[in-house]
């Protein structure tokens, strides 16, 4: 009988002390959570994106607001304060291009222009020139069998209302600064498009016709240096339009993407055997300089030069933004990060203002819709 009490004792403490350990478990794991949620701001509210009130107020990153568009957007700028938007907009089964002001402030939206055609549906791609008066976007004929092989290109002046048509799709590669003109693509061709004269010029200046397939162009803040990429070259030629000198870049290896941050440097996307990564490349003495701890898949920079923003695909249909303040000078910038902005639907499209404001904007619920999200990202350091 004794012996059986002393077992049921035994049993009894041997239960408290797993109830205890369990207990323990679960303490510290939920406490853990709380404290990772806490430091990295990654509460439900944050998640959703619904309102900034459930962020820390000195916090270098802030969401001020979130907008949403009933309209599929193809292209978004900021226009001083406020954001500049195409979209296409589907109206009795018709598609028309809508020009949107957007009051960022009180989230007014105000419908511009509405572009109509009679003959034309729509297609996905639009862009916005440098100032803000030029669009340009495809449109497909509905009375045609082989839609995709019968894409025209529209340049559009919102100034005059004027409208040019192109019978031909073609990829932007870049705006010329001034808004005079375009370079792109038409049918494996290199172009650049004379807004003034309307036409495509057929001489070129900088013998870029030459030069093999470009991935990309982007110019000095000034106009007068003109950079060029070619990937399958592994190449990036730069072109004083000056003093009709050319520099090549070609010593950094895998080179996929790049951003002018002065004269004499320019920040270059490549890759290795393991990921992306960035550096800085010193184009006088030709050192480069490997910015660490960054990871990105596309890539954004201020016109100020002073934030680079980056986009890395997470997986699973998402992806997470990463902004960093540029500071120095020559070959010794340092990069300081501001904060993420993690868990993004898709694939955004990003826009950067010249007063510390951050815009991106995904896809809704629906083709039909679209969701711009405006965050503040002053560096408060």
């Amino acid at each position: 009988m004794l012996k059986n009490i002393k077992q049921d004792i035994k049993n009894i403490i041997l239960l408290l002390f797993i109830v205890g350990i369990l207990s323990l478990i679960v303490y510290v794991t939920v406490y853990s959570h709380k404290e990772y949620t806490k430091n990295v701001n990654l509460n439900i509210e944050t998640y959703k994106y619904k309102n900034s009130e459930s962020k820390v107020k000195d916090e270098t990153i802030k969401l001020e607001s979130m907008i949403s568009v009933k309209d599929y957007i193809l292209d978004m700028k900021f226009n001083g304060d406020k954001l500049m938007a195409i979209s296409d907009h589907i109206s009795n089964n018709k598609s028309e291009i809508n020009i949107y002001d957007i009051d960022i402030e009180n989230k007014k939206i105000k419908n511009v222009e509405t572009i109509k055609s009679e003959n034309d549906i729509m297609y996905k791609m639009g862009s916005i020139s440098p100032s803000r008066d030029i669009i340009v976007y495809d449109t497909i004929s509905e009375n045609k069998s082989d839609q995709f092989n019968n894409v025209k290109s529209i340049v559009y002046n919102m100034a005059d209302e004027s409208k040019v048509t192109l019978d031909f799709y073609f990829n932007i590669l870049g705006w010329i600064p001034d808004s005079s003109g375009f370079y792109g693509y038409k049918k494996g061709e290199l172009f650049e498009y004379s807004i003034d004269d309307n036409q495509i010029n057929n001489k070129y200046k900088y013998n870029l016709k030459s030069y093999g397939y470009i991935d990309k162009i982007a110019f000095s803040q000034d106009g007068t240096k003109l950079y060029s990429l070619n990937i399958s070259k592994n190449e990036i030629c730069i072109y004083d339009l000056k003093n009709d000198t050319t520099k090549k870049i070609n010593s950094v290896k895998n080179i996929y993407d790049f951003e002018v941050l002065n004269d004499n440097n320019i920040l270059i996307k490549a890759s290795n055997s393991k990921q992306n990564y960035i550096c800085v490349y010193n184009i006088q003495n030709h050192k480069k300089k490997v910015i660490k701890g960054i990871h990105l898949d596309d890539m954004y920079i201020s016109k100020d030069k002073t934030k680079l923003v980056t986009v890395y695909y997470t997986g699973n249909s998402e992806s997470t933004i990463d902004v960093y303040n540029i500071s120095g000078y020559d070959s010794d910038f340092d990069f300081y990060k501001l904060g993420s902005i993690p868990m993004i639907k898709g694939i955004p499209y990003i826009d950067i203002s010249d007063n510390n404001k951050l815009a991106y904007f995904v896809d809704g619920a629906s083709y039909t819709e679209s969701n711009i999200y405006i965050y503040d990202i002053t560096n408060k350091k």
